[in-house]
């Protein structure tokens, strides 16, 4: 199957964004001073564990949580540098990804997700941990 064909099927389907959307990307860029979104997943779950539509953007320097609201969307961003451990917690209908900081700090974002999203919240996850090992990945 191409990847046009994929795209229809995950839209038909899932009725969520086989991308990101544009203005999600210029959102997040508009936040990092211009600095371009280099990896991405849609996150599908809120604090809640309801569907929402969620976007987790990785950056050179920061990862963000997109999330819409009335006018747009809002941005919370975290330096990379900030992110000390990567914590990961199954569930039976989705999972939790957990960026730490310095011990006894509380998180510096909370990431749910259900399955169908979990191999593209996993490409992030990879990219990130390879920078706590010192290791780069090319963009």
């Amino acid at each position: 199957m191409n990847r046009t064909m994929d795209q229809k099927i995950i839209r038909k389907y899932t009725d969520q964004p086989d991308r990101m959307p544009g203005s999600v990307r210029a959102a997040v860029e508009d936040a990092w001073g211009g600095r371009p979104v280099l990896l991405y997943a849609l996150t599908d779950l809120d604090a809640g564990m309801r569907l929402a539509e969620v976007w987790l953007a990785l950056g050179p320097e920061a990862v963000a949580l997109a999330r819409k609201n009335g006018r747009g969307w809002t941005v919370d961003s975290v330096p990379r540098e900030r992110i000390r451990e990567i914590s990961e917690t199954p569930g039976l209908s989705g999972n939790t990804l957990t960026l730490l900081g310095e011990p006894d700090e509380p998180a510096l974002a909370v990431v749910r997700y259900t399955h169908r999203q979990r191999r593209a919240v996993e490409n992030v996850r990879f990219v990130l941990e390879q920078g706590l090992e010192g290791r780069s990945v090319p963009e």
